[in-house]
């Protein structure tokens, strides 16, 4: 990239021209988060695009819904031609109409969401050769559950063409300067957010259930994401079976699809838990899924600062989550909810049965969830965050907010 001293301001009285590059083939939370952000950011400051990958299949394209929504959105969607099948040829024509893509569309800045350091690296290098005049990534996963030996090495001269990379959490930050060797003044952390006052929390969680067709005299315990051993799905169910035994009936909904899928449907019918754990398969509209939920949980095994964790806060529900760092800096255990070693089925039964028995108790986390919440994470701020950072990389005068870098 040019040093920053040597780019231009932007002059035009035209807003700057912004590309989000899409990086995943499955719709979750980061998904979310760049729908959400693409409705907060300021039109006047910044005309967006998001930039998709040209292949069709599964493993290597965007999610259909993803790209359908921001169709809804009327944001516009910037696609490359088809690359050819061919390993070399393929990455090389791939490269080629992404920078000419760019060029085309004069792009001022790009950002690019991924989860993990070593990913998108062709739209990293595409930026560069593009010479668009800032690029920015957000890594929304911690670095260390996706961490190879040469890591450091292999992302450097990656890093080198990137201007700034956005952690969503503070412990996101510190793993990437101590596992990666990132410059700190490289690393910036903005806390992803949602709009909670968005979220109504006095929801009527009975009749949300009747529209569902769940049973609004039994207590749901749920959970939203996909079916993947990043969710710790299987220790809910476990510990599904063993507050069942302890309690009685209650519903189970799990909202979400993915390759587990069969597996734990599998071991529902092997636990006896046919008649109480619902499966309900990816829904782009969750919302009324979480509402329908007395209790939220979130027994993931790693995590980054998750969108589904702040939506259930925003509707002040009562949460049990395990303790990964992303999770310790929303959570104070008993303050704002309830929080249990990673792969614990026992101690996910023994809390949430403690919020079944001790309503008050439910509602005191529930209520300092949603304060927290309120007061500490938005969207709003997180854009604020960075719409500051693209004008920095573009000569514009500081505004608002900017950054942390601690």
């Amino acid at each position: 990239m040019l040093p920053m001293a040597d780019r231009p301001a932007a002059t035009s009285s035209e807003p700057p021209r912004l590309a989000y590059i899409h990086d995943a083939n499955v719709f979750g939370g980061m998904e979310t988060l760049q729908l959400d952000m693409l409705r907060h950011l300021d039109p006047s400051r910044y005309r967006p695009v998001v930039v998709v990958p040209g292949y069709d299949d599964g493993p290597r394209s965007s999610p259909r819904e993803f790209i359908e929504l921001l169709k809804q959105a009327k944001v516009p969607v910037l696609k490359p031609p088809r690359p050819a099948d061919m390993p070399v040829v393929g990455t090389l024509g791939d490269l080629y109409h992404t920078v000419k893509l760019l060029q085309r569309a004069r792009i001022d800045v790009v950002h690019i969401q991924t989860r993990h350091p070593e990913a998108a690296r062709k739209a990293t290098v595409a930026a560069w050769l593009a010479r668009v005049k800032g690029v920015v990534r957000t890594e929304h996963l911690p670095p260390s559950h996706h961490l190879h030996a040469l890591a450091r090495y292999r992302i450097m001269p990656f890093d080198a063409m990137t201007d700034f990379i956005i952690a969503d959490s503070n412990s996101n930050r510190e793993e990437q300067i101590r596992l990666l060797g990132r410059s700190p003044k490289k690393v910036l952390r903005s806390y992803c957010g949602v709009n909670a006052l968005a979220f109504n929390p006095d929801h009527d969680i009975a009749q949300a259930k009747r529209n569902l067709g769940l049973n609004p005299d039994m207590l749901v315990v749920g959970a939203i994401g996909r079916l993947h051993v990043q969710k710790g799905h299987s220790y809910l169910i476990e510990a599904a079976a063993q507050i069942v035994r302890q309690y009685g009936p209650i519903q189970v909904l799990l909202v979400g699809d993915g390759p587990l899928m069969g597996e734990l449907r599998a071991s529902v019918d092997a636990l006896g838990l046919t008649p109480y754990v619902h499966f309900a398969g990816f829904q782009a509209a969750y919302i009324p899924y979480m509402e329908a939920m007395d209790i939220g949980v979130m027994p993931s095994l790693w995590e980054g600062f998750s969108i589904s964790m702040q939506e259930f806060m925003a509707l002040g529900k009562p949460m049990v989550v395990t303790d990964h760092p992303s999770f310790l800096e929303a959570f104070t255990h008993e303050q704002h909810g309830l929080v249990v070693p990673v792969r614990d089925s026992a101690a996910l039964a023994a809390s949430v049965l403690r919020l079944i028995r001790d309503p008050a108790l439910a509602r005191r986390l529930g209520q300092a969830a949603l304060a927290r919440v309120r007061s500490e994470f938005s969207i709003q701020n997180h854009m604020q965050d960075l719409m500051a950072i693209y004008d920095q990389l573009l000569g514009v005068p500081a505004r608002q907010r900017t950054a942390q870098r601690a």
